[in-house]
């Protein structure tokens, strides 16, 4: 028989919450059947970047001031690969996030804005009709919507900015890896034994939702060995149980 293990991984605060019975209780279940819980974005996850630095390469990501100095000191980076670190993370996540609310969803003009990481922000030409939002907006009667539309900077009349309504670009993938949770977040806190909300938490939990395994903060090298050990130790004594 496979066992398979929850890594649960909580970060700073989401949504709304409300009160739950028996938090304690929620917290188990949710440690015994869900797999990666994110509560908020920037959850530590086992990504390609985190397998790097496991084996002793520099990451940008969570890296503080004094992390930085560290590794360039101990010759895991330079300045010049810090500094394009920093421009392929612009690359990859500076582009536009909203698009236009229109009354009827028509799209617009391809347009441009100011330069990113050496390339202009390229803006969708897809719109969000207003009646997505707001079914019941044909029998609207007050006043005047600021529909979306592009406009020209002031500074720089090439570069265009989105103005009026706009509407956030769902992203698929985050939103299935998501799951938002309305409970007590203090007793559900309690009852996890996290101690604040400034720093990441993980969590490993086994089949009976019991935790054989925390840490929080950034990813180190070494909490990635200590969790690595435990995997390979309940694994070990998996594999006996069902030789036996």
């Amino acid at each position: 028989m496979q066992q398979h293990h929850t890594i649960t991984a909580l970060a700073p605060s989401t949504a709304a919450f409300a009160v739950v019975k028996d938090p304690p209780a929620t917290a188990k279940r949710l440690s015994r059947f869900l797999g990666c819980l994110l509560l908020s974005a920037g959850a530590v996850m086992f990504t390609p970047g985190l397998m790097r630095a496991q084996q002793g390469q520099f990451q940008i990501e969570e890296a503080s001031i004094t992390d930085i100095h560290n590794s360039i000191r101990a010759g895991q980076t330079t300045c010049q690969q810090v500094v394009q670190a920093y421009l392929e993370r612009a690359k990859a996540y500076n582009g536009a996030c909203t698009a236009l609310v229109t009354k009827d969803g028509a799209p617009v003009p391809a347009a441009t804005g100011v330069v990113r990481a050496g390339a202009p922000i390229a803006y969708p030409t897809e719109t969000v009709p207003v009646s997505s939002i707001f079914p019941n907006f044909d029998q609207y009667a007050g006043p005047p919507f600021e529909f979306g539309r592009m406009e020209p900077s002031i500074s720089d009349p090439s570069a265009q900015l989105q103005e009026g309504m706009r509407a956030g670009i769902p992203d698929p993938q985050t939103r299935a890896q998501t799951v938002t949770l309305y409970i007590d977040k203090t007793a559900f806190r309690q009852a996890l034994e996290i101690s604040d909300e400034q720093h990441i938490t993980l969590l490993l939990a086994d089949p009976d939702g019991e935790i054989i395994w925390r840490e929080r903060g950034p990813f180190a090298p070494d909490k990635g060995e200590s969790l690595a050990r435990t995997l390979q130790a309940k694994m070990v004594v998996v594999n006996t149980a069902v030789q036996a």
